[in-house]
């Protein structure tokens, strides 16, 4: 029995002796990847995510002063997506990623909640970088994504705000308006001078009948909340400084819809290649 002790102590030390070894001589790797997307989301450019940070990503410290023109929108969606890759519903992760952060080095920063997550990942679509997080409104924006494009090259550059949808549910329609316009009337007249073309969408509403779990909302809820985004948008659009585009976005297909609240496949194609074409 003591004879068993001691060879089990002898051999428990040989192997701390030995773990403690390899780390030391740095013969032991441990590599961690965190589940939340940080500067790229897609897997294959997780590996050169350093290189592009430090050699050419447009989010970094430059100073581009210009002075942006008017640009009037009235956006029409297009009726069809020119791809890349031939993508199905089927395709698409089941489940939907917290933060989406995706440089693609294009001219086009789309910037928004959870709708613009789904988006993402119902269209991969490289003619835009992405700037999106799931149940996000104002205040997240303006820690998170804010100083994200003021470190940006912004000559050039067009920046859709894509946010509305929870701004109203979580504050009202005149707090949620007031907080875009202080951004409006402020920072992003700033990024205007330095070359960039700043947009602001216009916000679609529920769908009582496609909401899956009925018992968090009324229909008398869902009534409100649709008369509160329309308000919202109509004195946005009336309040909007005048160098600031205003996009009108509308549903384009029967069932536009999956959930209630986030747009469906095939009308996250339409809408947001409508978008990055009219703006190309």
């Amino acid at each position: 029995m003591k004879r068993g002790m001691a060879y089990l102590k002898k051999l428990l030390f040989v192997s701390v002796f030995f773990s403690i070894l390899l780390f030391t001589c740095g013969f032991v790797r441990i590599k961690v990847r965190s589940v939340y997307p940080e500067e790229i989301k897609k897997e294959e450019k997780a590996e050169e995510s350093l290189k592009e940070e430090t050699e050419g990503s447009v989010f970094r410290d430059q100073e581009s002063p210009s002075v942006s023109e008017k640009d009037d929108s009235g956006y029409v969606p297009s009726g069809g997506y020119y791809g890349y890759g031939d993508f199905t519903p089927e395709l698409i992760a089941p489940t939907v990623l917290p933060e989406i952060i995706e440089d693609n080095g294009a001219d086009i920063f789309l910037v928004g909640d959870s709708r613009t997550v789904y988006a993402y990942m119902d269209t991969c679509d490289e003619r835009a970088n992405w700037l999106a997080a799931c149940g996000s409104s104002y205040p997240y924006f303006v820690e998170r994504y804010l100083p994200l494009l003021d470190r940006t090259n912004l000559r050039g550059k067009k920046i859709v705000i894509l946010y509305g949808i929870n701004d109203v549910s979580y504050y009202g329609k005149e707090a949620a308006m007031a907080g875009w316009l202080e951004f409006y009337n402020g920072k992003a007249q700033d990024w205007i001078r330095r070359g960039a073309a700043v947009y602001a969408c216009s916000v679609l509403g529920f769908d009582y009948s496609s909401l899956r779990d009925k018992s968090v909302c009324s229909y008398a809820d869902i009534i409100n909340m649709n008369r509160a985004v329309e308000d919202y948008n109509t004195m946005m659009e009336a309040a909007l400084p005048s160098n600031i585009g205003y996009i009108k976005l509308h549903y384009t297909t029967d069932k536009p819809l999956r959930d209630g609240v986030h747009y469906s496949y095939a009308e996250d194609r339409n809408i947001y290649d409508g978008i990055i074409n009219y703006l190309k």
